[in-house]
């Protein structure tokens, strides 16, 4: 799959959680505390940003859409961003199926 640079997950857990279908994820998000993040051995920060895009997924897997080109239309600045990502992806796809 494409590697989306740290700014693209970034602006993708931002425009999630910014939306109205981001609201309750944002709740959960939230409530995970520092002992959490202790527990999992990592920091606060990398658990909410790493749960965040498991609401994604999850919102995505429940709305019947490819968690993937979701993401990739979250994190995309244009249409012609998203675009070569989701043709990355096909290619890489292809590419693994030997096709």
């Amino acid at each position: 799959m494409p590697k989306l640079t740290e700014e693209q997950l970034n602006r993708a857990r931002k425009m999630f959680l910014a939306s109205v279908d981001g609201a309750e994820a944002r709740k959960r998000i939230d409530a995970l505390t520092q002992s959490d993040a202790n527990f999992m051995e990592t920091s606060l920060e990398k658990l909410r940003a790493a749960r965040t895009l498991d609401e994604i997924a999850s919102f995505a897997h429940a709305k019947g859409l490819d968690s993937m080109e979701l993401l990739f239309s979250l994190a995309s600045d244009d249409a012609d961003e998203f675009a070569r990502l989701c043709k990355v992806r096909d290619e890489e796809v292809k590419r693994a199926l030997g096709l």
